[in-house]
């Protein structure tokens, strides 16, 4: 049985005197991470990109720091880091710094960030431009923007279709008063989580968090509506003039039922796509020279998700790679997976969190989707690691079989290739 105390932490809970849950992996030496887990993603969207607006502007300078330059250096006199990002369930606002003494100045910026931000008018202006250019620039890497098309493709005709930067008319058309809407909506001390690691202890983060954040406001912590399956199409493709096409080929992941399932899929997609030996590494490029390496992964956000697996290959060679996957998919779901592979990916999967697990930043960013306030299932990496170890190769046979179905599947393809030229076996 795994324990914290395997890999140096201690973990502990408390709430702070607004509400919000507060959670610390203890690890001594390491420096202080902190994540505020804002229940604000773009599923709240009324406008698509609302949200990834909002993580724009709440750094963009504060009535203490009132540029974004003057928010930064601040942190950065003490060798420290601020950054945010956005996604489907939540905003994330991070800050680091090396040690304890300097956690005030941490703390003090965030408050500035969550609770003092300025939504000027002319920073807003210039956030448009930045985005708009962010969103271009991401459509013109085939690599990334496959994974956009691809979610696209899994929800479409649903709220969660527009990607999390929305698209250029939605950008160009909001307004500073939509996102300052967002913002004073979702953004309340009972949306917010703190998940924190480093070398200091739980009274004294407590004391510190309670004394700098002044954000309040009782908003209602509501989990986002499941979006309905309306699968219409799908496969989808954009063209790009390339010679190499960016595939990604899933299933939605809708309704899973508790942790081990959750784990098993993680499994499946280790066994699949994950590093050299996996079946389709194997298969695709060891093989058939097709590819030059695969990847896969298992998302799961609030009552939906999906699985995914992500390669390249030539223009003329994605068809074979396409059938390459649905055939190793079919003799799966037929025979299931053996059980020297299962034993093989059970050990790497449990043994790799020894590598994967030695920063403050990766108990952090490992550990959030699991504790924030959108958690049905309160749980952690440790959980995770002992639900792996217990899981028998019949129980991932049959979790394959409940969600990696025939007739689900979906295809994106950033390249030459269209929709006409591409089939699904699977």
């Amino acid at each position: 049985m795994y324990t914290f105390e395997n890999f140096g932490i201690k973990f502990e809970k408390t709430n702070l005197k607004n509400g919000s849950p507060t959670f610390l992996f203890k690890k001594k030496g390491a420096p202080l991470y902190i994540r505020a887990s804002v229940n604000a993603g773009t599923r709240w969207n009324d406008i698509p990109g609302t949200a990834h607006f909002v993580e724009h502007m709440i750094l963009a300078g504060s009535k203490k720091f009132p540029t974004k330059n003057l928010l930064v250096e601040q942190i950065e006199s003490v060798g420290g880091t601020v950054s945010a990002s956005t996604y489907f369930d939540s905003i994330s606002i991070n800050v680091q710094v090396p040690q304890e003494e300097d956690l005030p100045i941490a703390t003090d910026i965030l408050n500035e960030i969550l609770s003092n931000s300025l939504f000027d008018e002319k920073v807003f202006e210039n956030e448009k431009g930045a985005i708009l250019s962010e969103l271009r620039s991401k459509k013109s890497n085939p690599q990334s923007y496959s994974g956009d098309l691809f979610t696209s493709l899994i929800f479409q005709q649903t709220y969660m279709e527009t990607p999390t930067l929305g698209d250029e008319e939605s950008i160009i058309n909001i307004s500073l008063k939509d996102v300052k809407k967002f913002y004073l909506n979702y953004f309340s001390s009972t949306r917010i989580a703190y998940i924190v690691c480093g070398d200091i202890e739980l009274d004294e983060l407590k004391g510190i968090l309670d004394n700098a954040i002044e954000l309040k406001g009782k908003a209602d912590n509501l989990l986002p509506i499941v979006p309905e399956t309306i699968p219409t199409e799908r496969i989808s493709a954009q063209y790009f003039d390339n010679d190499e096409t960016s595939l990604v080929f899933g299933f939605r992941l809708d309704g899973v039922q508790g942790l081990e399932e959750k784990v098993a899929l993680l499994i499946i997609a280790n066994m699949l796509a994950v590093g050299r030996v996996s079946i389709l590494t194997k298969e695709l490029r060891y093989k058939r020279g097709l590819v030059y390496s695969t990847g896969g992964s298992a998302l799961f956000l609030s009552g939906t998700g999906f699985f995914s697996i992500f390669t390249s290959s030539s223009e003329k060679d994605t068809q074979e790679v396409v059938d390459v996957i649905c055939g190793e998919l079919n003799k799966i779901y037929t025979n299931g997976f053996d059980m020297g592979s299962f034993n093989f990916v059970k050990s790497k999967f449990l043994k790799s969190k020894f590598i994967e697990m030695q920063t403050a930043f990766s108990w952090v960013n490992a550990n959030e989707a699991l504790l924030n306030t959108l958690s049905i299932e309160e749980s952690n990496t440790i959980e995770y690691m002992n639900i792996a170890e217990s899981l028998t190769l019949k129980m991932v046979n049959e979790i394959f079989k409940k969600y990696i179905k025939p007739g689900n599947s979906y295809l994106a393809v950033c390249g030459k290739n269209n929709t006409n030229s591409l089939s699904l076996k699977f």
